[in-house]
């Protein structure tokens, strides 16, 4: 519900989402429930139907996508299993302190242009990113920090709260500016935010060999 695009289609069962942007969660099927046509025929459902989107056919394997055993089967027929992601989740408590960075909350625009610029992303993918986050629910508590020094922002990343889970999303920072802490201290500050808004446990989808991200 975070980051769902509109540009998703249901077919029995499955998530087939078709975003042009970046995030492959964005454009990717989701196997969320077993349906009732035949696996074959989904499958080649998708390979067409990702053509015509003039997108590669990628599926998004989780422990519960559905059928089970849906990644052998796919394994079986030339698909390649890239970009492991984990899932990481934090109890949140009180004892997050305030940042002492120069943080100001920005609008959904220029997020989306400046993650664009700290990342070197499209204009296509940029404009893909600032169109998912518009269409966004009002109801998802969402916060979007920027960290700025000299009158430049070296710094982005967003939480969406729902109820009490709070998930990070887009956490960039500039190339220079590497290693010095600005992502642990805005992270901190969009925790420490998310606390007082009453969220319990935050998580954070990040590429496995991205250890930097990780810590």
């Amino acid at each position: 519900n975070a980051a769902q695009p509109s540009e998703q289609l249901l077919f029995d069962g499955w998530l087939l989402r078709h975003c042009p942007g970046k995030a492959r969660r964005a454009r990717s099927v989701n196997a969320i429930a077993d349906g009732r046509v035949e696996l074959q025929a989904k499958i080649d459902h998708c390979r067409e139907f990702y053509a015509r989107a003039g997108l590669p056919c990628l599926f998004r394997i989780t422990p519960f996508s559905r059928p089970t055993g849906l990644d052998e089967v796919l394994a079986r027929q030339g698909f390649v299993a890239e970009d492991e992601t984990r899932v990481m989740t934090l109890a949140l408590g009180g004892a997050l302190l305030p940042a002492r960075l120069p943080l100001r909350e920005i609008g959904i625009d220029e997020f989306a242009r400046q993650a664009g610029e700290l990342r070197g992303s499209s204009a296509q993918q940029v404009a893909a990113h600032a169109a998912r986050l518009t269409v966004s629910s009002p109801l998802l508590r969402a916060r979007r920090l920027a960290v700025t020094e000299g009158g430049r922002i070296v710094a982005v990343g967003q939480s969406v709260q729902e109820f009490d889970l709070v998930g990070l999303y887009d956490i960039v920072t500039a190339k220079g500016e590497r290693n010095r802490g600005l992502a642990t201290a805005l992270t901190t500050e969009l925790l420490r935010r998310a606390w007082e808004d009453r969220a319990a446990i935050a998580y954070l989808q990040v590429a496995a060999d991205n250890i930097a991200a990780r810590n």
